[in-house]
Parts: structure tokens; C-alpha cells; sequence
């Protein structure tokens, strides 16, 4: 099962109703944690999706992105309770590039350069 999918899972089987933003972040923060644990990133031989992960979006790191790209066009930061899948989409875009190109890094660690800003 794919990303996508397991958003709208969590999005429809939650008992309050949780924004896909909500959502996707709680999925990105899950899967990021079990690749920074030592034992789950070895037994589970992890190290093969870290390029795939994505940065767990927050106003921070949505600052952050927004900070490193100024001249980019990137939707205006509305909380991540209202990040439908277009935005979050640029926003991992712009992300890709910003790790690659400024960093040398996966995007998925972002979030420890901008959170500590």
C-alpha cells in the first residue's frame, strides 16, 4: 500500500475527522522515526527508502522551504490543517531540490535544519 492511500485511510477511519495535512504529517513523522531508530532501520533493512521519505511539513519547515527558495512561487502557508495534496506536493518538490542542492541530504531530514531555526 502506497502513501496516498494510507493517508486517506487514516483521514477516513479516524473517529474525528483529521485533515489530510494532519494526516500526511502524522504518516511522514511515523515512518522518519523508524528509520532514526537504529534497530528498526537494520532489522527491517530500511536504508533503501530513506530517498523516498518526505519532510514531515510544519509551519517551521514550511518557513524554512519558503526561506531557502524566495524567488519560487509556492502556496501561501495556511496550517497544515488546511495542506490539501496540490500544496503539499509543491511543497516536497521545492524540498527535493533544497536537500539535494543545498544540504547533500535526503529531504526527509529537513525538518532538523529548520526546526532548530
Amino acid at each position: 500500500m502506497n502513501l496516498e492511500k494510507w493517508t486517506d485511510r487514516l483521514v477516513t477511519s479516524c473517529t474525528r475527522r483529521v485533515s489530510f495535512g494532519t494526516a500526511r504529517k502524522c504518516l511522514n513523522i511515523f515512518l522518519r522515526d523508524t528509520v532514526y531508530n537504529f534497530y528498526t532501520l537494520n532489522y527491517y533493512k530500511l536504508c533503501a527508502i530513506v530517498p523516498l521519505l518526505e519532510v514531515p511539513l510544519d509551519g517551521k519547515v514550511a518557513k524554512g522551504i519558503r526561506d531557502d527558495l524566495p524567488n519560487e512561487q509556492l502556496p501561501k502557508w495556511n496550517g497544515i490543517v488546511n495542506l490539501n495534496r496540490d500544496q503539499h506536493n509543491n511543497y516536497q518538490c521545492a524540498a527535493e531540490w533544497i536537500a539535494c542542492e543545498h544540504y547533500n541530504m535526503h529531504r526527509v531530514h529537513l525538518d532538523l535544519i529548520y526546526f532548530t531555526r
